[in-house]
């Protein structure tokens, strides 16, 4: 081979051993500097364990792109007022209608990967 390289690629390392059954309660999140490889684990992980994998970056992206809250709804021209004394204004109730349509679109997501397993 050429100078400089260690080990050999092709060469079998230990057997892989069977990947626990879950619940479908588990989450796992993966965590280390840049460029040490963690999307590589995270879609290696969600392949071996059939779990759904969720990419943090890529939803701010995809959000700041959309110019969209994850609500779903177009990001507001100004923060929300406060009232003098730091207490927030009370949510209005189609923000809170919106909120509870996506909460319910995760808790469906959620039945449909459970109910794959």
């Amino acid at each position: 081979g050429a100078e400089g390289e260690v080990g050999d690629l092709e060469e079998p390392g230990e057997p892989e051993k069977p990947a626990p059954e879950l619940d479908g309660t588990t989450n796992m999140l993966v965590i280390g500097p840049p460029l040490s490889g963690k999307t590589t684990m995270a879609e290696t992980l969600a392949e071996r364990y059939g779990s759904l994998l969720l990419q943090l970056d890529a939803c701010i992206a995809e959000l700041l792109e959309n110019d969209v809250n994850p609500w779903g709804y177009p990001a507001p021209e100004e923060p929300p007022k406060r009232e003098p004394w730091g207490k927030a204004i009370p949510v209005d109730p189609a923000i809170k209608e919106q909120h509870d349509i996506m909460m319910g679109r995760v808790r469906a997501l959620q039945k449909a990967v459970k109910a794959k397993r």
